[in-house]
């Protein structure tokens, strides 16, 4: 099962975690979130594997992101 482990408000900080869990050897997905069809003000989930969230979680907390 796939947990949302960062909620992103930017395509720059979500490419920043990302890479971080890519860097890790965590697999990653992200899952778009608009508000409206035209995708103004898109958010994005990182979801990690239920197994890998608390290691992810350090990853963000260490980095502070």
């Amino acid at each position: 099962m796939w947990t949302v482990v960062y909620l992103a408000n930017n395509t720059d900080v979500k490419n920043s975690i990302c890479a971080l869990l890519d860097n890790n050897g965590i697999i990653n997905r992200v899952h778009a979130i608009s508000p409206t069809e035209e995708e103004v003000g898109i958010c994005y989930d990182v979801l990690v594997p239920a197994a890998e969230v608390s290691a992810a979680h350090a990853l963000i907390l260490d980095e502070e992101l």
